[in-house]
């Protein structure tokens, strides 16, 4: 069941109206919640523990700090502006306020904006803080649509939300299995893991990464080697980042200038898996003449990252040590290594 904790002005009676008739007609796949100010939306945060956080209308400066301290607590937001962020009414704070800054970080890091019209929803692609904009008309404002359309529209926002980012929800039968999945599909013989495959990942959110991360053919690779029966997948819409470009094979055969890639992308925040499927099977593959490399790499001055990686491979892809031309490392920038990668699909 996925937890929504509305968060909206307690003085605004039109706001209140449109979070009821939302909430009447939500399904059994919900429960809901509603808080009208800070106090009760941290309460609320602390011992429900929401799964979303709705907020309603971005003009209350305390119920936007309410709502990121929820996402601070693993809450993922949703926000309807309510029109709070028309141009007239941006006008009011100015860009070197510390309201503005808040804000816009806010709206950077949403799931989904809905705008109630589609001059606010042309107005907030406009401002540009946010793209992932969705527009489900206000029955309180006009007779076109109803409280049903109003209440299944804002579920199927919320059950996209919940689909997206899903590495941040996987537990550790589906990480384990996303590693020997990719191991197998590499390698193409069970024969090379540790131990037989007796998880039970979540199918539906390996499908959902794989397809987005470039590396849907090597799990599914995976998969038949190991012979497994598995569901057959279902790929929901997602939200994605806004600066998200589907990777592509690098079409490198050689170590060096894969390793320089990999470097380039993970400094611009957009290193995929992919990229160390693709280092982990010329590694195997090509048995490179270990000393040969150390010194080319070396040259690059890209040893200490190499090595970096190695450690990285290791835990990804299941690369054995038989085939690390180095020792791996583990320090700082193996960490931030990690860390763009699993930054990879956040919003």
């Amino acid at each position: 069941m996925i937890k929504i904790l509305h968060i909206y002005p307690k003085t605004n009676a039109m706001i209140a109206q449109y979070v009821d008739m939302a909430e009447k007609g939500m399904s059994d796949n919900f429960a809901t919640a509603s808080a009208v100010d800070k106090k009760s939306a941290r309460q609320m945060c602390k011992d429900w523990q929401p799964d979303i956080v709705h907020l309603h209308g971005c003009h209350d400066s305390e119920l936007l700090q309410a709502a990121n301290y929820a996402v601070k607590r693993g809450a993922r937001l949703v926000v309807n502006p309510h029109g709070d962020l028309q141009p007239w009414v941006l006008k009011g704070i100015l860009k070197q306020d510390v309201r503005w800054r808040m804000l816009r970080n806010t709206i950077r890091h949403t799931y989904a904006l809905i705008a109630q019209s589609k001059t606010e929803a042309d107005n907030l692609m406009q401002l540009a803080w946010n793209d992932r904009v969705e527009t489900i008309v206000n029955p309180i404002i006009t007779r076109t649509t109803n409280a049903a359309h109003l209440s299944a529209m804002t579920c199927n926002i919320y059950n996209k939300v919940m689909a997206s980012d899903v590495l941040t929800l996987m537990d550790d039968d589906t990480l384990e299995a996303l590693r020997l999945l990719l191991k197998a599909g590499i390698t193409g013989d069970e024969r090379w893991l540790e131990k037989p495959f007796t998880l039970s990942p979540d199918w539906q959110k390996l499908y959902v990464y794989a397809q987005y991360e470039g590396i849907a053919p090597v799990m599914n690779r995976g998969i038949e080697v190991l012979n497994l029966m598995v569901p057959e997948p279902l790929l929901s819409p997602i939200y994605l980042p806004n600066d998200y470009k589907q990777p592509a094979p690098s079409r490198h055969k050689e170590v060096l200038p894969l390793v320089q890639i990999i470097k380039e992308e993970m400094e611009q925040g957009c290193l995929s898996v992919l990229r160390l499927v693709e280092l982990d099977r010329i590694l195997r593959r090509t048995a490179p003449d270990e000393e040969v490399l150390l010194i080319e790499l070396d040259g690059a001055k890209l040893r200490p990252f190499f090595a970096c990686l190695l450690q990285i491979l290791s835990e990804q892809t299941g690369l054995d040590e038989g085939f690390m031309p180095c020792q791996p490392l583990d320090n700082k920038e193996t960490q931030e290594i990690r860390t763009t990668i699993t930054n990879h699909l956040k919003i």
